[in-house]
């Protein structure tokens, strides 16, 4: 039974740490395809908590290793959480600008 946790953005910030953690073991040379993931997972947890340039950063290299693989499938969701930055982004900029 799935119970909400009080602590969202504490749960984030670990998973961000704990993706990092994993990171280390999963290395571009011998398995690029956990670490397109890996990296995949900790930039949609970043872009969650509103850290839209580490999480760029870290999808960006996701989304080169995914189109190196030929996994189409997670290139075009990579794809998608990048063009929601972009619109937080744009949405957050143009709100700081007193427009609509």
């Amino acid at each position: 039974m799935y119970t909400p946790s009080k602590h969202h953005a504490e749960n984030l910030v670990e998973a961000v740490d704990l993706y990092e953690a994993v990171l280390q073991t999963r290395h571009r040379d011998t398995d690029p395809l956990g670490r397109a993931r890996v990296l995949a997972n900790q930039g949609n947890v970043l872009a969650h908590l509103g850290a839209f340039d580490d999480a760029k950063a870290k999808l960006y290299e996701a989304r080169f290793l995914f189109e190196e693989l030929g996994d189409n499938d997670s290139v075009l969701s990579v794809r998608s959480i990048l063009d929601e930055i972009a619109r937080q982004t744009t949405l957050s900029s143009t709100n700081g600008c007193g427009r609509p």
